[in-house]
């Protein structure tokens, strides 16, 4: 082999272990994911939905939604459009999420209540299998309701009502 060929050689060796070597670096999500509780990927897609939701922006919390909660949220149907006589919630309450956290969680099967700090409540249900990405990134977790009762049975069933 030239003495050429063997620096090339060389070359091509040192990126192909620079690439592996900078593929090994600390990704916490990749590596963290697969070790969290159920309790903790509930909060993290919690806390991670509420700010998106409280801005109301854009649909950037749909992402952490079920499409009937998007829909509702948003009054407008993916298929259909529009949503007649539906009424957005206000922003006052949309606001109220804005640094809200989860103070407490109930989780009975693939269904879960969680209680925030605003005083408010999600209900949320858990997806597996082929997910989207959103849905990945939210453990599979997906709030699928808010306000009202939601969440409420599943405290009341865990003897944590107030």
């Amino acid at each position: 082999m030239s003495e050429k060929n063997v620096r090339v050689t060389t070359a091509v060796l040192a990126a192909v272990i620079a690439l592996v070597l900078a593929g090994c670096g600390d990704d916490e999500d990749s590596t963290t994911e697969a070790t969290l509780s159920p309790q903790q990927k509930i909060e993290q897609t919690v806390d991670k939905w509420a700010p998106l939701f409280a801005g109301a922006a854009d649909r950037a919390a749909c992402r952490y939604q079920t499409q009937p909660l998007c829909e509702r949220v948003d009054c407008e149907r993916v298929a259909t459009g529009p949503i007649k006589n539906c009424t957005p919630p206000p922003s006052a309450f949309r606001n109220s999420f804005e640094d809200a956290t989860v103070q407490d969680i109930a989780i009975r099967g693939d269904q879960a209540g969680a209680k925030l700090s605003n005083g408010e409540a999600v209900e949320l249900f858990h997806r597996s299998g082929n997910l989207q990405a959103g849905v990945e990134e939210a453990g599979g977790w997906l709030i699928h309701k808010l306000g009202g009762n939601a969440g409420r049975e599943f405290f009341e069933a865990a003897g944590l009502s107030e």
